[in-house]
């Protein structure tokens, strides 16, 4: 029986096959994880809490962004995909249809589902905390 030597994944493999896939991947220092679909309570909570940013941040250099946009960690080598994101990176204020990546947040804000809580209060807690321009980092309950 033949092996074969398991190979990571390096970025730019990773933002090619996500430029050409209908899935979604989250990619953590070579590794790529399937994003999952959200629920329905999940969509409504996310859909609010990024409506509600969205009227705040109105007449700001800051923008509310949703989950098809994807976060860089640059010191984590990773990409997620987070709920809900304020930034005030100065670029986005001129839009184009191809940017898809920020990589400076304010605020990261994540719906927790049974099946990823235990992702974004470890793994993603501890990456966001690498972010020197993270001032909030929010886990919302789908259940309380």
């Amino acid at each position: 029986m033949r092996t074969q030597a398991y190979k990571p994944l390096d970025e730019s493999e990773y933002l090619a096959l996500e430029a050409r896939s209908p899935v979604r991947y989250e990619y953590v220092a070579g590794e790529i994880f399937a994003m999952t679909g959200a629920s329905v309570r999940h969509n409504i909570i996310a859909g609010n809490l990024y409506t509600a940013l969205r009227t705040h941040l109105r007449g700001t250099p800051c923008r509310a962004l949703m989950e098809g946009v994807k976060l860089y960690l640059k010191k984590e080598r990773s990409y997620f995909y987070p709920d809900v994101m304020v930034t005030c990176e100065s670029r986005l204020l001129e839009l184009d249809a191809e940017t898809q990546l920020v990589d400076s947040r304010a605020l990261i804000i994540e719906v927790l589902s049974p099946s990823t809580e235990g992702i974004d209060r470890r793994e993603k807690l501890r990456a966001y905390r690498t972010l020197p321009s993270l001032k909030e980092y929010a886990m919302v309950s789908q259940d309380e």
